[in-house]
This record gives structure tokens, sequence and C-alpha cells, in this order.
């Protein structure tokens, strides 16, 4: 996978197949890791208020890369909300 082979063969040891990413910058630190490990099979959470960027065009156009390829992008209210209500059994 394009992320890295350490994270790659670090997160496919855990058997996990959803991640949730949160980085610095939109563009390098959050869109290319979750559309690497799309491409790998993952079901990828980006939580929307938990980076920026220096320019709303950039984490627009970022946004769009990120759902046309099947990312999810909640803030961290809606996944928290989520998560606790699928650990209810709702």
């Amino acid at each position: 996978m394009r992320y890295g082979v350490y994270v790659s063969n670090t997160v496919e040891a855990t058997g996990r197949k959803q991640l949730i990413i949160a980085g610095v910058v939109t563009k390098v630190c959050v869109a290319f890791p979750a559309l690497s490990a799309i491409e790998g099979g993952f079901d990828v959470c980006v939580i929307t208020d938990a980076f920026g960027t220096f320019d709303p065009m950039t984490r627009d156009a970022a946004w769009n890369r990120m759902t046309r390829a099947g990312v999810q992008l909640p803030d961290y209210r809606s996944l928290i909300t989520t998560h606790n209500l699928l650990a209810q059994g709702r």
C-alpha cells in the first residue's frame, strides 16, 4: 500500500478494517493516508473538524476527492454519537 509499509503492516496486524483519521493539514496529513487506506480495502472516517488547512478551496477539493473515493466525513460529535449508539445496541 502507498501509505507506508510500516503503517500498513501495523494496521493490518490488528485485523481491524475501520480507520478514523485526523491530522494537521488536510491535503497532506489526512487526504493521502485516507485515500491510500480506502485503496487498501479499509473503511475510513476522516474527522472534519480535527484538522485544518490554509486555504478553504484546498480543503473543499480534498473533501470532494475523499468523498468520491468512499471516505466518510463526519465531525467529531457525529462520530462520538454514532459510536455510543452502536455500543448501546441501537
